[in-house]
């Protein structure tokens, strides 16, 4: 019998039935083990429990539509649940793939939908589901891609579709290291910020496969959402985090622009890039709310505009390391040396 590889994941180790899009570890120890469970209808209603976190998105089906069209609700994502209940807990993704959690938040079995597989799980375990469950073990993550350049990283953070993995491709482009995509767990020490390795891909939409095509080493294969899934090797160790940057995606502009965001403009700009959205537990959203803004605190927060335009040009990195290069803030400035 084949032993299941363990995955290195952001800080964690994680021993899998599910292909992972990460570095394998040697050793019997691990974190968390995930088992393949049977496949199961996954329904847009909650699990029985105490309700923890729910986010609704805007492209799920209605209660009508639920009862009425369910081969409509099928094809449609609707967000995610985690419920709280006399076994552990159940992390929900309405319509896709549920994931049962023991109490001690140690193992895991995913049930996916018929009509989604397994590599929708495999997906969503990467990002989502170990956010939830580093959430609940009492650790904020960030929604955000991240490279560095030597042992200093830059986050790109914001919602879905705000360009992180693009413009972190763009970085990497430049000869920067991946560091993770969608997902950012750090560690606020006195000295600074410290970040943990990810997932080795980098997703991107089919626009730019074109920038793609300009990473060096890169392995590109197609997700079953669509996206375009970029292997790049990542950073060694885990670097410094000096800056955050929020992308503002413009149409109109011509060139990069930085603006140095400071006190509650900074704070506010980072806890609205929280990777787990819609806690509804008091002290989980306190305690979230709270990081982010010491994150905020601790390192270097711009706003980006962007210009957007397919495809993208692979002069934005240039433009934004410079920006950087040049803010007199940035005590260690290790991308100067990229620029020049």
């Amino acid at each position: 019998m084949t032993e299941r590889p363990t995955y290195l994941l952001h800080g964690l180790r994680v021993r899998s039935d599910l292909p992972l899009a990460a570095p394998t570890v040697a050793g019997a120890e691990c974190d968390i083990e995930v088992e393949l469970g049977a496949e199961a209808g996954v329904p847009y209603t909650r699990p029985d429990g105490r309700v923890l976190a729910e986010l609704r998105l805007p492209s799920g089906p209605t209660s009508a539509e639920t009862e009425h069209t369910p081969g409509r609700a099928e094809a449609r994502s609707g967000g995610s649940t985690c419920v709280r209940t006399q076994d552990g807990y159940v992390v929900r993704f309405f319509g896709v793939c549920d994931f049962r959690v023991s109490h001690d938040l140690r193992r895991v079995s995913a049930h996916p939908d018929p009509s989604r597989g397994w590599d929708f799980a495999s997906l969503l375990l990467t990002g989502s589901v170990l956010a939830f469950l580093l959430g609940l073990r009492g650790e904020t993550t960030l929604h955000a891609a991240a490279a560095s350049f030597g042992d200093q990283a830059i986050a790109v953070a914001g919602g879905p579709g705000a360009g992180k993995s693009t413009i972190a491709a763009c970085l990497c482009a430049a000869g920067a290291d991946l560091v993770t995509d969608d997902l950012l767990r750090f560690d606020l020490s006195p000295e600074g910020v410290r970040c943990h390795t990810g997932a080795r891909e980098l997703r991107l939409r089919p626009g730019a496969v074109e920038l793609a095509g300009r990473l060096a080493e890169a392995k590109m294969t197609t997700h079953p959402d669509g996206r375009l899934a970029v292997e790049l090797p990542l950073t060694q160790g885990r670097p410094w985090l000096k800056a955050i940057l929020v992308p503002r995606l413009s149409r109109e502009a011509r060139h990069v622009s930085l603006r140095r965001l400071e006190g509650a403009e900074a704070a506010a700009a980072v806890a609205l890039a929280p990777r787990v959205a819609g806690w509804l537990d008091r002290a989980l959203l306190l305690r979230q709310f709270r990081d982010l803004v010491a994150l905020a605190r601790s390192v270097l927060v711009y706003e980006a505009e962007v210009p957007w335009r397919l495809p993208l040009s692979p002069a934005i990195a240039g433009e934004l390391l410079q920006a950087m290069a040049t803010d007199p803030g940035l005590i260690e400035r290790p991308f100067a040396e990229v620029c020049a």
